[in-house]
């Protein structure tokens, strides 16, 4: 029999089969009735929707993929196999995607919202987690702010991972503060591979050991700055002591803009450009061969970059270079460290969903 990854890719009887599975394996640990919450879209090349749910089975609570976001509703039909069924949602985007036209988006919009209010009526509940202030690539902000509100609206549950974004999303978003549920974004600890020293990393890459090396780590999109850090970086680095070098590493989108950007970066002196996506077992030489971690967004509510440097002891100021800075790093890493993250997260959605 040919080995298969269930719940990377869709099959005739998803999302059922990935649930059922996953209802079975709470049951096997000692609950009855276990939560259902189905998770989407699946984001596999980025740990941090495991690091989330890893300590889930824990409080009962069954997860599963759900690889095609709107096939949702089809899970009301195990609600009598379990105490709820919960979707958490995580980039909404997701629903406009590709839509051809603002016809086809106010299609999509209505489509949803059908969908949504068919599952809380069959006794399914919605979580959200808000991740940006607006997706990323939105063409249609006004369906886009509609989309949101009427997510927010329909919630059981709005996670957040700060307590200061129901400011951050003012003359954006509305949230009923009686649904949120603020819970940190874990760090990456023991998600990627560590083993390279600073030394090895360095000469790996061409890094002369004495050299201030920043590190922009992540897919590479207009929004994220880039242009404007390196623009920052040259006159910076013109007054400054000391040799400096930028890595840039990530897969870039096919915008104009970024065909740009990378035509810049191929020929700068001063800074090493890998534009793939990058292998897991690779971020390590990146990360420890760096002193500093960059994040210049120009539009962001939450960053998993912003925890990658910390958990590979990185500081993001640029003027904290000496082993204070990296030890301050990895201390507030290890505040964020995954499973207990996890494990309050879920404490905290069952006592939300049964208020709810």
């Amino acid at each position: 029999m040919k080995l298969e990854f269930s719940g990377f890719k869709h099959t005739d009887s998803s999302p059922l089969a990935e649930a059922l599975a996953s209802i079975r394996h709470v049951e096997s640990l000692g609950y009855e009735k276990p939560l259902l919450m189905a998770y989407t879209p699946v984001a596999r090349m980025n740990p941090f929707q495991a690091l989330l749910y890893s300590s889930f089975l824990e409080s009962g609570i069954a997860v599963t993929p759900l690889i095609k976001p709107l096939l949702f509703d089809r899970l009301t039909q195990l609600r009598t196999l379990v105490s709820d069924v919960v979707v958490h949602l995580h980039w909404n985007s997701v629903i406009l995607a590709g839509a051809k036209d603002l016809r086809d988006a106010r299609k999509r919009v209505d489509s949803f919202k059908e969908r949504v209010d068919r599952f809380t009526s069959a006794g399914g509940k919605l979580m959200w987690t808000v991740h940006n202030l607006l997706p990323h690539d939105a063409e249609y902000l006004d369906e886009e702010m509609e989309l949101q509100q009427f997510i927010a609206d329909r919630c059981s549950v709005i996670h957040t991972m700060s307590r200061a974004t129901d400011e951050a999303m003012t003359g954006i978003l509305n949230l009923d503060k009686s649904k949120v549920l603020v819970s940190p974004h874990p760090s990456y600890e023991g998600a990627y591979e560590d083993y390279v020293g600073r030394h090895e990393a360095r000469m790996t890459l061409g890094i002369d050991s004495d050299e201030i090396v920043y590190v922009l780590l992540g897919a590479i999109k207009p929004y994220k700055g880039v242009s404007r850090f390196i623009e920052g970086f040259d006159e910076f680095g013109a007054s400054a002591t000391g040799r400096r070098r930028l890595i840039v590493a990530g897969e870039p989108d096919t915008s104009t803009d970024t065909a740009r950007l990378l035509d810049v970066c191929r020929q700068h002196p001063n800074i090493l450009l890998d534009d793939r996506k990058i292998p897991a077992n690779l971020v390590q030489y990146y990360l420890r061969a760096a002193d500093i971690a960059v994040v210049p967004y120009l539009r962001v509510l939450n960053s998993g970059a912003a925890l990658l440097g910390p958990t590979f002891g990185l500081p993001v100021i640029d003027r904290l270079l000496d082993e204070e800075a990296r030890r301050a790093a990895e201390a507030f890493a290890q505040r964020l460290t995954p499973r207990p993250v996890s494990h309050a997260f879920a404490e905290q959605l069952r006592k939300k969903l049964n208020a709810s």
